[in-house]
């Protein structure tokens, strides 16, 4: 006994495979290279990437390290164009703690309204005075 779709398709069971004319007949790696770049778990790679990203803590200053930096910060504002090494911490956008960056350049101004500190670089740097983790001014030149 045949099934119902035994008979209603009967017509096509000795019929050749239809051929397109106007392209060849891609090759079973061909047909199977066009599923390969699926991906599932799109975004998971970068995931992990970023969870295994370290980060360090927000520096905790003692009050010796706290007057040291305000005597440096002296010393540059009485002999402006003296540059320094500056060390603040940038926090990370994305998790907690950041990281520690360095720079040198002279100090352009202090702007105590806003707590800020602007360098004297390209780019303007501006420091908030409560990230600065370190002031080392370069040794002046002899005259």
């Amino acid at each position: 006994m045949k099934t119902e779709a035994e008979t209603e398709y009967a017509d096509l069971i000795g019929r050749p495979y239809p051929v397109p004319g106007t392209r060849r007949r891609m090759s079973p790696i061909e047909r199977a290279a066009q599923f390969s770049p699926f991906a599932a778990l799109t975004g998971f790679g970068a995931s992990l990437d970023e969870t295994a990203r370290l980060t360090a803590a927000r520096p905790v200053l003692t009050e010796e390290e706290k007057r040291r930096l305000d005597e440096a910060l002296s010393v540059l504002r009485a002999q402006p164009g003296r540059r320094a090494q500056f060390e603040y911490f940038v926090p990370d956008e994305h998790k907690e703690g950041g990281r520690l960056v360095r720079i040198t350049a002279a100090l352009r101004a202090a702007d105590p309204s806003r707590r800020r500190l602007i360098l004297a670089d390209e780019a303007s740097t501006e420091i908030p005075a409560d990230d600065i983790t370190d002031i080392r001014p370069e040794p002046s030149d002899p005259e």
